[in-house]
């Protein structure tokens, strides 16, 4: 299942088909997952947790393993990207 949204400042994915390589973009990223633990690699670290919020140029890959998850790319000078990062 694949369901993009896209705003002016984000664009939302809730999929469960997400398999990204190592990468890193100059957006925020969050990943929330509904059911289980997600599992991501955060600068070769790779840990378990229900939601993370990547910062802007941080390697990371993620694969949703069938599960359902919710990602959103945040434009990092958004206001949204401002409170996240106040906030976090």
């Amino acid at each position: 299942m694949n369901c993009i949204v896209m705003d002016k400042s984000c664009i939302s994915a809730f999929s469960d088909t997400i398999d990204a390589d190592d990468h890193k973009h100059w957006m925020l990223q969050l990943f929330y997952c509904f059911r289980n633990d997600l599992l991501i690699t955060l600068a070769g670290n790779e840990i378990r947790c229900k939601c993370v919020l990547v910062n802007t140029d941080v390697i990371h890959k993620f694969t949703t393993q069938n599960e359902l998850c919710f990602t959103m790319l945040i434009d990092a000078a958004s206001s949204l990207a401002l409170e996240l990062k106040k906030n976090t």
